[in-house]
């Protein structure tokens, strides 16, 4: 693509489809804007945002591609992979079931399925990711449901059922299979059957049961822009990562827990399969996801009656600070704007200075490496990484969390360290000789 048409695109991009719905005011309005925008241009976000009170919709933008190695224009109707919000979907089945009469949440899941022979694993410590289930190996793509749930048969658990707490994406895929066990239909035709076509969510469905038609391509954030993800990994989260679905969708989605239209929230001890936290002295029921390429946000103010939905195709920190941000800038309370990051280029002879093992004063280590002709930083040396951008001289910006790290070196002029500044704390980073 010549400069010329990538210049329009970008333009056309960055002004299309921010809709005034109704009664927000112009600043508020203007900030929401400005915000989005900002972060589109540092390319960390690319999707579509949806703010709604009660039946009303106050705010909708559509900015950025379905692809940018070709320029395709990303639309409202674009179907996103949205991560671990599929997990308030899963809930909602076995919440659905239990209140059926099908199942009860202090059940041991080996009575509907012999899983764990020798430990009892009830329903409830599933959902609240108390049960210290096995983790999946890496799963193979067409791997069934089924199949995947054996290969956790007689591995060492994390701990005791019910003694502690440890985020579980196999937990929400054991829920998955219970779903299908009980329902004796495949876990995608009982959550469409019951909740999608009930709410008409129609660009909704489950991976890879269904394949998405209009689905946008997944990125990730690198020093030249955001780049097309090429691992699939969506295979192996059923239940818990694997729900594919659009910002209009979720709305609806929203709105049907929020009324109790699809299963009755309000007579739960907790929102299964959501996070509840407070804002600005608001309470927000919320869940978030992240896969290879994709982030996404739902939220419910059920005191306001207001809605925030974003979904994005690149994978990147942005949906670690914008729900406060967002929140912040509706209830006109106080947030950091986003800032323009001015990407100081490095040669790779600059960049290998920071290269190297290093370890937080608690003795817990990471490095950070070269790859890509950029900087990323791998904590206990796994996953990715995490792009780091560098602004200034021996200063960069970290892009899961957009905090500030300074390097500095020693008499040598040798990179011996740096600090990551959080707030008002500051982390102190020993590099390791």
């Amino acid at each position: 693509m010549n400069k010329f048409l990538t210049a329009i695109l970008l333009f056309i991009a960055i002004n299309c489809n921010a809709q005034k719905k109704t009664t927000l005011s112009d600043s508020t309005f203007k900030k929401l804007d400005n915000y989005f925008k900002a972060h589109f241009e540092n390319g960390d976000f690319s999707g579509v945002v949806l703010i709604a009170n009660n039946d009303v919709e106050l705010y909708e933008k559509t900015i950025g591609f379905r692809s940018f190695e070709d320029g395709q224009r990303l639309k409202s109707n674009n179907q996103f992979m949205v991560g671990s919000i599929s997990k308030s979907i899963c809930a909602a089945a076995i919440v659905k079931l239990v209140q059926d009469g099908k199942l009860n949440f202090d059940d041991d899941v080996n009575n509907y399925a012999s899983i764990f022979s020798d430990k009892k694993v009830t329903i409830k410590q599933l959902l609240r990711h108390t049960s210290g289930v096995p983790r999946f190996d890496k799963i193979s793509p067409g791997t069934k449901l089924v199949d995947q749930i054996n290969s956790l048969k007689g591995k060492e658990f994390l701990f005791e059922p019910g003694t502690d707490d440890a985020y579980s994406n196999e937990g929400y895929s054991i829920l998955a299979y219970l779903v299908e066990v009980i329902t004796q239909q495949p876990y995608n035709e009982f959550i469409e059957n019951t909740f999608f076509d009930k709410l008409k969510m129609e660009y909704s469905g489950v991976y890879p049961y269904d394949i998405p038609k209009k689905v946008a391509l997944g990125h990730r954030v690198t020093p030249s822009g955001p780049m097309e993800v090429s691992e699939n990994v969506y295979h192996s989260l059923i239940g818990s990562g694997s729900n594919y679905s659009t910002a209009q969708d979720l709305l609806k989605w929203a709105k049907s827990i929020s009324s109790n239209e699809v299963i009755n929230l309000d007579s739960l001890e907790y929102p299964y399969g959501w996070g509840v936290q407070e804002n600005f002295g608001n309470k927000i029921i919320s869940q978030s996801g992240l896969v290879n390429g994709f982030t996404s946000y739902v939220s419910i103010y059920p005191e306001q009656n207001l809605y925030v939905i974003f979904v994005s195709n690149i994978s990147s920190g942005f949906f670690n600070i914008a729900p406060k941000d967002i929140s912040a800038i509706l209830l006109d309370k106080d947030y950091a704007e986003p800032e323009k990051l001015d990407d100081k280029s490095l040669s790779v002879n600059e960049m290998e200075a920071y290269v190297g093992n290093y370890e937080t004063l608690s003795k817990y280590p990471f490095g950070i490496y070269l790859i890509e002709n950029g900087l990323y930083i791998k904590w206990n040396h796994e996953g990715d990484g995490i792009l780091l951008t560098p602004t200034e001289k021996d200063v960069f910006v970290n892009r899961s969390d957009f905090t500030k790290n300074e390097f500095y070196r020693n008499e040598d002029n040798e990179i011996s360290g740096f600090k990551i500044s959080i707030k008002d704390q500051v982390v102190e980073c020993k590099k390791l000789e």
